[in-house]
């Protein structure tokens, strides 16, 4: 099996054994035992369907099922946040990051209202999903599907560990902890509009922290660096932009911004590790 599978798997294992210790009996959340059962089953037949029967479209399947079951897991989260600790850690990070910069940056942001500036730092932090598909396309139809197959397993790895993280940390963010403080939006034009509308169908109170976004935009953008140093170049900003926009959007405190660079980083630099002892995928 490849490298993402075994982290999907043991991701699916992991969650599932936290349900059955944390759920109290007669709940909905046993449910998840049984999807998070029939998505294991789902990852080890494409697997064996693409190993019997190699085409381009079983092979496309298996190679890009993981990117279709994020969307899943993000979502799983939602009913789980509480499992285990039944309040917010909202209040730990904000004073954190009052120590750390000395103001709520939710409201020093404000300072800056400019629907130009909401624009541009909007746009960065929107860029997140196309960021992530042109990348994966970048490697998958013009690099190398071994360049393809270490991304996906890291982003996987990022995503799975940061859902994990989600349920052990719950945290609201500040557009929802600190709502009542906000004296503006923080408008800006067409993008703004669009992506606060993803937003409102999308995004829950809870997961922020660490930021999952950052996190694994990093991890695409670092793959790039050997293998399209043209869209490295080009993604560079944007990055930069994201990070930013998950602050100035008041979707994450900075401390989660930090976290998720730290957390990419890790994941970049133990993968490989891993992958030599515990996966045996070649790179």
């Amino acid at each position: 099996m490849k490298a993402y599978e075994k982290i999907l798997i043991s991701y699916f294992i992991i969650l599932s054994f936290i349900i059955v210790v944390f759920t109290k009996p007669f709940t909905h959340n046993y449910i998840y035992l049984l999807l998070n059962a029939l998505f294991i089953i789902l990852i080890i037949v494409v697997s064996r369907i693409q190993t019997n029967h190699p085409h381009a479209l079983t092979t496309f399947i298996r190679h890009w099922l993981p990117i279709l079951l994020f969307t899943f897991l993000y979502k799983e989260t939602k009913p789980l946040l509480h499992l285990i600790t039944h309040g917010w850690y909202d209040e730990f990070f904000a004073t954190l990051d009052a120590r750390i910069f000395g103001v709520n940056l939710g409201l020093w942001v404000e300072k800056f209202d400019l629907p130009i500036l909401n624009e541009i730092f909007r746009l960065g932090y929107v860029s997140y999903y196309f960021i992530i598909v042109i990348g994966s396309a970048l490697h998958y139809f013009y690099g190398k599907i071994e360049n393809f197959e270490k991304m996906i397993a890291q982003v996987t790895m990022t995503f799975c560990i940061s859902y994990l993280m989600f349920i052990f940390f719950p945290t609201q963010g500040p557009r929802f902890f600190h709502a009542h403080l906000f004296n503006s939006n923080m408008d800006g034009l067409l993008i703004s509009a669009f992506q606060m509308k993803i937003m409102e169908v999308v995004a829950f109170p809870g997961g922020a922290f660490p930021s999952s976004h950052i996190a694994v935009v990093i991890i695409v953008w670092f793959s790039l660096y050997s293998s399209n140093r043209k869209f490295f170049n080009i993604f560079a900003p944007f990055v930069i932009l994201l990070i930013l926009g998950t602050i100035w959007g008041r979707y994450h405190y900075a401390v989660d911004a930090i976290a998720g660079i730290i957390l990419a980083l890790l994941v970049y630099l133990i993968y490989p590790i891993l992958n030599k002892r515990l996966f045996y995928d070649k790179l």
